[in-house]
């Protein structure tokens, strides 16, 4: 089997683990949502910005993104939306800071400034991202159509979430992490999401656009408020109810949910992984079940909260509601 370059988390990750030469991985087979990643290229150790290494580093990341559903759920993820098997998946499709996802595929795109050029997909928070929602579009394909505020901030946080999640099934990125934070309390490269992205933003305009570090972070402290009350848009620094924006709130909450469930137990990589897998399977769970309203955010913490009941005897109850909390959201009974 060839072995091939990956970078994981993020090409300007800080004091996280460097590029790393692996065995190139295998696509899920049988039942099994796959991707089909374009333009494809043979095995080999490829050097950042080339076409093979951009198919190696998206198709590297995706395959670990399907098997955090598999570590959560214990099987691969069956289908895409609209029942298909394959989802393509094209990692240059032109010049623009960006990545999103049509559920006819996911795209990733390239663009240079000041000599720079900044490829979305050999970012594994970015890849990642986007394949949260094409797996949210999957489990809960009304959230994709509904008009609520919550509903669109509720699919940016999960691709956020999902990035963390991902990122935790790494042995070497938790030890690296628990040595810069070994509470998860303080700002570093897990909880900082795209990294490289943010920084070109940044760069070409200007710094109120993106949060310090990074595009986008985990461990903040932005409390929820009702959106009809926040501006359409505002500065990284402020919350709108722009739905990048508005996520950042849950996606908050359920960092802080891991952070709680793994300060109450072993403060070990063991005792992450397992913190984050506990943390993932109550969100799966809420969402799956959640009504989708107004008031989604809430709806999923009493989800977890009931799901919590059911599977751990509400051994996290309290790491949940203190969460949300921290977050301004006051979780009622399940």
């Amino acid at each position: 089997m060839a072995q091939v370059n990956f970078i994981p988390n993020d090409p300007l990750t800080v004091n996280g683990p460097p590029m790393r030469r692996i065995q190139a991985p295998l696509m899920p087979t049988g039942n099994a949502a796959r991707v089909a990643v374009q333009p494809s290229a043979p095995g080999g150790l490829f050097t950042p910005h080339t076409q093979e290494f951009d198919f190696w580093q998206v198709q590297t990341s995706l395959i670990r993104g399907l098997r955090t559903w598999r570590n959560l759920q214990g099987s691969y993820l069956p289908r895409w939306f609209g029942n298909r098997q394959t989802l393509a998946v094209l990692t240059n499709a032109g010049d623009d800071l960006n990545a999103f996802y049509d559920r006819d595929s996911l795209q990733f795109f390239s663009h240079t400034f000041g000599g720079k050029t900044v490829h979305s997909g050999e970012s594994e928070d970015i890849a990642i991202h986007e394949l949260g929602h094409a797996i949210l579009d999957a489990v809960r394909p009304d959230f994709f159509e509904v008009p609520f505020v919550e509903a669109g901030a509720v699919h940016e946080a999960f691709g956020d979430c999902w990035a963390v999640l991902t990122s935790l099934q790494d042995a070497g990125i938790r030890r690296a992490l628990l040595q810069l934070s070994p509470d998860l309390g303080s700002h570093q490269f897990v909880a900082q999401l795209a990294e490289e992205l943010g920084d070109a933003i940044r760069r070409e305009f200007g710094a109120q656009h993106v949060e310090p570090g990074a595009l986008r972070r985990a461990l903040n402290t932005f409390r929820w408020a009702d959106p009809a009350t926040l501006p359409a848009n505002a500065p990284a620094a402020q919350l709108s109810r722009e739905v990048h924006s508005f996520s950042r709130v849950f996606t908050g909450c359920f960092y802080d949910t891991i952070r709680n469930i793994f300060k109450a137990g072993s403060h070990t990589s063991t005792g992450l992984r397992r913190a984050s897998l506990t943390a993932g399977r109550l969100l799966l769970a809420a969402l799956q079940t959640v009504p989708a309203t107004a008031r989604l955010f809430e709806g999923v913490g009493r989800r977890m909260l009931q799901a919590d009941i059911t599977d751990n005897a509400s051994a996290n109850a309290a790491h949940i509601r203190a969460a949300f909390s921290a977050h301004g959201i006051t979780l009622g009974a399940p």
